[in-house]
């Protein structure tokens, strides 16, 4: 079901997503975007080398939208939003934000909404998130560096 995907991987972290937009709009029309450019590719590859596919499978790379727009994007802004506030370290929260994907991702192939192939496993899962984290922590850097944030 289409469904699931857009409620849970669109609408949910869309809801909880306002919040950053409200509280800080330029970080959040910056570091959104890039946040979908990464996972859109990270996606693409992965279905590119059939590393992975999601329910519903008839919809291919389609049944991923919501999440490329959605949950993963969203996730990586709170990322940043908590480094931009300072409210934790920045080791500390790659680590925490790496292994909290990771196990919902876990969930979601315990529940039956995804599954793995060609060798893909749950740690190549946690090492790509940590790589999308590293990039989204290196873009921050960088506009930040050139007064964007």
């Amino acid at each position: 079901m289409m469904a699931f995907n857009i409620i849970i991987g669109f609408l949910i972290p869309w809801i909880l997503g306002v919040y950053i937009y409200i509280r800080e709009k330029r970080l959040f029309l910056v570091i959104y975007p890039f946040g979908c450019a990464v996972t859109y590719t990270i996606n693409m590859i992965g279905f590119y080398f059939r590393f992975w596919r999601i329910k519903p499978y008839e919809y291919n790379v389609f049944a991923s939208l919501p999440l490329n727009l959605g949950i993963y994007p969203i996730i990586g802004t709170y990322f940043v939003f908590l480094l931009y506030k300072g409210i934790s370290k920045l080791y500390y929260l790659i680590f925490i934000f790496s292994l909290l994907t990771t196990v919902t991702e876990l969930l979601m192939l315990i529940l039956g909404r995804g599954v793995y192939g060609n060798g893909w496993n749950m740690f190549w899962t946690f090492v790509s998130y940590l790589g999308a984290y590293i990039s989204a922590y290196g873009f921050y850097c960088l506009v930040r560096s050139k007064g964007v944030l």
